[in-house]
């Protein structure tokens, strides 16, 4: 099984929080590419993943069967449905965000 190695790597939840909803959506990946067995992603490729089927520590298989491993420590953030529909939009906005959060949790 091939498997694509990342770095900088957060879960993001996302949440409809519209009309007082508190509705979890998805949680995707995001991260940084170190190496790609894949053949997918070049090193330092910023990337979104389709959702998280299921994980195991910093192992993780999402719903398109792709293989995901994320090195050092994996970041949680929760995020809107109108932040995700600006993320999709820019990748590279998601990557500044999460680095600047992420320098304070």
């Amino acid at each position: 099984m091939l498997k694509t190695y990342m770095k900088n790597t957060s879960i993001l939840h996302i949440k409809d929080f519209d009309e007082g909803r508190n509705e979890l959506l998805a949680d995707v990946l995001f991260g940084e590419v170190i190496t790609d067995e894949t053949k997918r992603y070049i090193q330092g490729e910023s990337v979104i993943t389709s959702p998280i089927a299921c994980s195991n520590s910093n192992e993780f298989k999402t719903e398109s069967g792709s293989f995901y491993i994320a090195e050092g420590h994996t970041f949680n953030l929760t995020i809107s449905t109108k932040e995700w529909a600006v993320i999709k939009e820019n990748a590279q906005y998601l990557h500044d965000h999460v680095l600047q959060t992420n320098q304070y949790n």
